[in-house]
């Protein structure tokens, strides 16, 4: 199931957005709790991943 990719449908009304940096927060938090399963679970493969995504920027 960690291999499997779903689409989620994300609606945000204009008027329901007070706080910029609060929705960024959430976003943040929801995007962390999607991705969590998939993610190296020990320290030296995440090293790796890190590394590697900043060798690319």
């Amino acid at each position: 199931m960690a291999n499997q990719h779903d689409k989620v449908q994300l609606f945000i009304a204009e008027d329901s957005i007070e706080d910029e940096s609060l929705l960024i927060k959430k976003l943040s938090i929801a995007t962390i709790d999607s991705i969590k399963d998939i993610l190296p679970k020990d320290i030296k493969t995440m090293n790796c991943l890190i590394n590697k995504v900043k060798s690319d920027i």
